[in-house]
C-alpha cells in the first residue's frame, strides 16, 4: 500500500475522539446543503486524535488514494466517542462519498457555520503546532499533488493539536444537520 503511518502518544483530559481529513478536488456547487457537494472530494490524509495518542494515515501519492479508504472503517469502529470535528458536515459528506459510511458526529468544534478556522485560532491564542502552511491548507494540497506527503503530515498534525486546544479553550456547539444525497 502507498501509504504512511504517522503516530504520536499525547497525554490529553480529552473525553473522546477529534477526526480531521485532508482532501483533494472540488466542491460540486450545484448541490451545496447536502453530500452531493463533497463528492468529488477525495481523501489524502485520515487523522484522528484521542486522550492517548494522535495517528494520520496519508496517502503518499495518487496511488494510495485507493488505499487509505480501506483502513478508515475499522479505524472508526475502534474509536473513542464522543467524535468531535472542526466543520463536521464536511468530514461527515466526504467519507460518506469515498468510504461509503454515514457517520454522525457529536460536537462541532467550528464556533459558528462558515467560521474560519484561523480565526478562532487567532482569537484563542492557539500555538502554531509545527504547520509548515500557518493554516493555509491550499498550500498543503498544492505540495501533496507534488509528492510533499510529509509536509502534509506536520500541517494535518498540527491541525489536530489546534483543534484540541480549540475543542478544550472553547467548547463545541451542536452539529449542524447533515443532509446524506446519492
Amino acid at each position: 500500500m502507498a501509504l504512511y503511518t504517522f503516530e504520536e502518544t499525547v497525554k490529553s483530559n480529552l473525553k473522546g475522539t477529534i477526526i480531521d481529513i485532508k482532501t483533494i478536488g472540488e466542491y460540486d456547487k450545484m448541490h451545496k446543503g447536502d453530500s452531493r457537494e463533497c463528492a468529488s472530494k477525495m481523501v489524502i490524509a485520515f487523522g484522528y486524535l484521542g486522550s492517548q495518542n494522535l495517528t494520520i494515515i496519508c496517502a503518499k501519492d495518487a496511488d494510495g488514494l485507493k488505499d487509505i479508504k480501506i483502513p478508515i472503517p475499522a479505524v472508526l469502529g475502534s474509536l473513542e466517542r464522543p467524535f468531535y470535528a472542526f466543520n463536521c458536515s464536511f468530514e461527515s459528506y466526504v467519507l460518506y462519498h469515498q468510504i461509503g459510511i454515514k457517520i454522525i458526529f457529536d460536537g462541532d468544534i467550528q464556533p459558528h457555520k462558515w467560521d474560519r478556522k484561523e480565526a478562532s485560532i487567532k482569537l484563542l491564542k492557539i500555538p502554531n503546532y509545527g504547520d509548515p502552511f500557518y493554516d493555509d491548507g491550499s498550500k498543503c494540497k498544492d505540495l501533496w499533488s507534488e509528492g510533499g506527503f510529509l509536509a502534509v503530515v506536520a500541517y494535518h498534525r498540527a491541525s489536530l493539536l489546534k483543534e484540541r486546544a480549540m475543542l478544550i479553550k472553547q467548547g463545541y456547539r451542536d452539529i449542524d444537520p447533515v443532509v446524506f444525497a446519492d
